[in-house]
């Protein structure tokens, strides 16, 4: 194994790859749904704003991230910042405190087609700089729109939500070497877990305020106070379910709305996670595990995708077999979770190659695993999960890991745990109290997919104390609005996407990308096909005729000389490319630095 060793330590030495894999602590995957016994809320209107809000005095100063931005595009407008008030709660908009939002704007330096937005997704990720970063890709952007970015409420710069516990509690709570193993132990320490992390993330008056309704309300607010009658929106991931939701609760305000990698935001967030277990097995057996077969000269995995799953496998037996036997070895759970984080988009398949290649290097033999191997091992899992002093890796395994001994605070002092995403998710669908239905689903999931469906296991909502509320969405009123979405997307399966734009068709053109699996397509994406029909959407205002298939003009996965075949959803040809050069290092190339660290912070923290 030396001479691969060697070869992974030269590749892993590139500093474009090494920058694609920095972000936050990954955010709790929401569990698989049983049946819902709740009763679901009254479904919130439009409200009111309060005039003291509108005349609010506001103070502009340029943006951290302006120079940036102008280093990039010598013609672009100022982009400024400043912090706003706002309700806690929009419908007793007196009874509570005020909260603060960040938001960013720059003015059209042409004739202004309106006011444009973004959302990243998550449910959580920060917004602020992403509007702004897509027009760094799109100049026409900074011509035709008064530009919006913002964090929204709970997240990022503006006034943050928290998951509280005491350090005693964490140390409570059991431990589990595996949770693919389904056991009645499993089964214990997921149930308290999710009882741990309810408690811990509703114990803020803010808590039961976060959400994508009071969101919405703030949005609209937004376009109000900066003087515009309609949005334009364009949202990916957790992003398309924002942007629905505003268009159901306004939709006389709807401009030009672009929906990226959808999720089925007709059904609930629990339904939307019971389609990642499938999802993301489709994805790394169907497209990563044969794309590392097809670069076996480099991986050393296998020739085939059978022989690639049957290595991964054995790497992660032999990681659950070693952390019983208390050696210092890579968490099976964690290797799992690193590969999954990586699949969202393309180029990441190189990093997840990557990973697996040398966790199976320390498997084989922790004893003369290199200590150089080794930092670059640690290095790429502790950019995936943050490598704080201490972190929640619930997504990975279920369970919550103390900090070091050596580190820990007083038994009784309150420490933050970042699984606030998910207070989003609980406030926003009801959720069932069948616990033993969830378990059951676990241990189903376990088995029929094995990468990720024991993850999606009780989840905190089933003990989430707040009202639940959610929205039946049917656009009545709306202008037709455009939805993007690849075959094989991880983390919105197209089954969920295409089962939105079936109860909506009236209201969504679908266009869908054949023999594609990154999650995340407009702007800077993989499909010229798909780039078009945005283009002309945004800046012409005209949708195709029809629904439409691209088929052709979808990028080959790095090194490849021509797209592959994904047995889905999606009928169409691959097709070969003129050039068949192999360069992982052109592929990992981003056109948009900004809009990379994003895409990539949006995959680290949430599923959705």
């Amino acid at each position: 194994m030396a001479a691969g060793a060697r070869r992974l330590a030269t590749l892993l030495a590139i500093p474009t790859l090494l920058a694609l894999i920095a972000g936050p602590v990954a955010q709790a995957v929401p569990a698989s749904p049983a049946p819902s016994t709740s009763v679901r809320a009254a479904e919130a209107g439009p409200v009111a704003v309060p005039a003291k809000y509108l005349k609010q005095k506001i103070s502009w100063s340029p943006c951290d991230f302006d120079a940036a931005v102008k280093d990039n595009v010598a013609s672009a407008p100022t982009t400024r910042c400043t912090t706003v008030k706002v309700p806690m709660d929009w419908k007793n908009p007196t009874r509570h405190r005020d909260i603060s939002l960040s938001i960013a704007y720059s003015r059209a330096t042409g004739k202004s087609k309106g006011l444009l937005t973004s959302n990243p997704g998550g449910p959580g990720v920060e917004g602020l700089q992403l509007t702004a970063a897509l027009a760094i890709s799109k100049t026409a952007m900074f011509r035709d729109y008064d530009l919006l970015g913002f964090d929204p409420r709970g997240f990022g710069t503006s006034e943050n939500v928290r998951c509280l516990a005491t350090q005693a509690s964490i140390d409570k709570l059991p431990q589990v070497v595996d949770h693919r193993a389904r056991n009645p132990q499993t089964h214990r320490a997921e149930v308290a877990t999710a009882r741990f992390l309810a408690k811990a993330c509703s114990s803020t008056e803010f808590s039961r305020y976060v959400s994508t309704q009071q969101t919405v309300y703030d949005l609209d607010f937004l376009r109000a106070l900066l003087g515009h009658s309609t949005v334009n929106y364009i949202g990916y991931s957790y992003g398309t379910w924002l942007g629905s939701w505003y268009a159901d609760t306004y939709p006389k305000r709807v401009g030009r709305f672009i929906l990226d990698s959808n999720m089925e935001w007709t059904a609930s967030m629990y339904a939307n996670s019971a389609a990642d277990s499938f999802a993301f097995q489709r994805r790394r057996d169907q497209m990563l595990f044969p794309w590392i077969a097809r670069n076996n000269d480099v991986f050393e995995l296998g020739s085939t995708a059978a022989a690639v799953s049957k290595r991964y496998e054995s790497i992660r037996r032999t990681l659950v077999h070693r952390t019983k036997n208390g050696e210092p070895v890579t968490d099976a759970q964690i290797l799992d979770w690193v590969v999954l984080t990586s699949i969202y988009r393309d180029n990441d398949f190189i990093e997840a190659g990557f990973v697996i290649a040398l966790v199976g290097l320390e498997a084989d033999s922790p004893a003369t695993f290199s200590s150089a191997d080794s930092r670059r091992l640690n290095k790429l899992v502790a950019k995936r999960l943050n490598g704080a002093g201490w972190q929640i890796q619930r997504a990975a395994s279920g369970s919550v890991t103390s900090r070091p001994k050596a580190q820990a605070q007083a038994a009784e002092e309150k420490v933050e745990i970042p699984a606030a995403g998910d207070i989003i998710r609980c406030n926003d669908t009801a959720y069932s109290t069948n616990i033993n239905g969830y378990l059951r689903r676990a241990d189903a999931d376990g088995k029929r997919y094995s990468f990720i469906g024991y993850q999606n296991s009780v989840p905190q909502c089933a003990y989430w104390p707040f009202r639940q509320n959610g929205r039946t969405l049917d656009l009545t009123g709306a202008p037709r609005m455009l939805m993007f979405q690849s075959e094989g997307d991880p983390a919105t399966s197209f089954e969920g996407s295409a089962a939105a734009h079936a109860a909506t068709k009236s209201r969504t053109r679908f266009v869908s990308v054949d023999n594609e699996g990154q999650h995340g397509l407009y702007v800077d994406g993989p499909s010229s096909c798909v780039e078009k029909y945005g283009d002309t959407f945004l800046f012409s205002g005209r949708l195709p005729a029809t629904d439409i298939v691209c088929s052709k003009g979808t990028t080959p996965l790095p090194g490849d000389a021509k797209v592959f075949k994904l047995d889905g959803p999606v009928d169409g040809k691959s097709y070969p490319l003129r050039d068949k050069s192999r360069s992982f290092t052109t592929a990992a190339k981003s056109q948009n630095a900004e809009l990379s660290r994003i895409r990539r912070e949006a995959a680290n923290r949430s599923l959705g």
